[in-house]
């Protein structure tokens, strides 16, 4: 078994109602309660990279997610049920941080804790915070009792607290996605059929530089699977109904085509994908047999009489 590097990065705590009878073991619906945070931590972190690179495609790559590890430990005080998560690293990585060193997940785990403070003090969100964000926070403590509420601390520092109170205050904040109709133009890059009566989904790469999926219908089908055959020629032309976060410009996904079309630019190249030997061949065939007889059969040998008019050499 491969060796780990460890750091502490967040105590959580639940306390109240049950968790005041002695201390309880954390149940199924606690521990879900680890996974809504880890995510609210991964999302935020997604979105301050994304202001970090507004010239870069919509999400991070997928290591930038897979980088982010945390392992959990339990314990059961007074009154409250305790956990220390850490983050974790192999020994040999070389994304491992030290003691002294952030970066965008410990980040985002600040700006959560700096908005609990706000709502605590029934002020304004705390502006560091992507607001986009602000949904996934609400669901954190969603599975406790009205008396229950779940502290997130940092090691050997008073811990902010999520409670019934402070969720509703939450929910009050949070945007909703904004719908709307759209005219799209691009070039499907996959598509994977539901049902031949069903329809399904694709993916297409917008002019404006981002990937977002979306749906079509049975009817739809035979233009979407004929402009994923020839993306490399053509565009993908729609309208349809789309759905974007409420602080953002970019398109999330395409809930719906109302039509679409396939075109082709007049400035866009036509690229010619034949294969190289085909295209020469058809040059070759293109060429009047005359010309072909004229022509050395050794071209090293004879090319100064052809290009020049040197006397012919004699050919084996």
């Amino acid at each position: 078994m491969s060796r780990t590097i460890e750091r502490p990065f967040r105590e959580i705590s639940f306390i109240g109602g049950r968790f005041d009878e002695g201390g309880v073991s954390p149940d199924l619906n606690v521990l879900n309660e680890l996974r809504v945070y880890r995510k609210v931590v991964v999302e935020t972190a997604k979105e301050l990279w994304r202001w970090e690179n507004p010239a870069r495609q919509l999400d991070p790559p997928p290591e930038f997610e897979a980088g982010f590890r945390l392992g959990v430990s339990g314990s059961i005080g007074d009154g409250c049920s305790r956990m220390s998560i850490a983050r974790i690293w192999d020994a040999d990585s070389d994304r491992a941080l030290s003691s002294n060193e952030t970066d965008l997940f410990d980040e985002a785990a600040d700006r959560i804790d700096r908005t609990l403070v706000s709502l605590r003090d029934g002020r304004h969100i705390f502006d560091g915070m992507p607001i986009s964000e602000l949904g996934e926070l609400a669901k954190l403590g969603r599975t406790l009792a009205p008396d229950e509420s779940v502290v997130l601390a940092k090691v050997g520092e008073r811990g902010e607290t999520m409670d019934s109170e402070i969720r509703q205050r939450l929910k009050g904040k949070v945007l909703k996605p904004t719908i709307k109709e759209s005219r799209l133009k691009g070039k499907v890059l996959a598509m994977e059929l539901r049902s031949v009566r069903e329809g399904g989904s694709f993916k297409i790469k917008l002019d404006y530089g981002y990937t977002v999926p979306g749906s079509f219908t049975s009817e739809q089908e035979p233009v979407i699977a004929e402009a994923l055959r020839s993306r490399h020629t053509v565009r993908l032309k729609l309208r349809g109904l789309c759905e974007s976060p409420p602080t953002r410009g970019k398109i999330r996904r395409i809930l719906e085509v109302y039509d679409c079309e396939i075109t082709q630019d007049a400035d866009e190249p036509v690229y010619d994908l034949r294969p190289f030997l085909r295209k020469m061949e058809e040059l070759h065939a293109s060429f009047p047999k005359s010309d072909s007889a004229d022509m050395p059969k050794d071209g090293a040998k004879n090319y100064k009489h052809s290009q020049y008019g040197f006397p012919k050499e004699e050919e084996e």
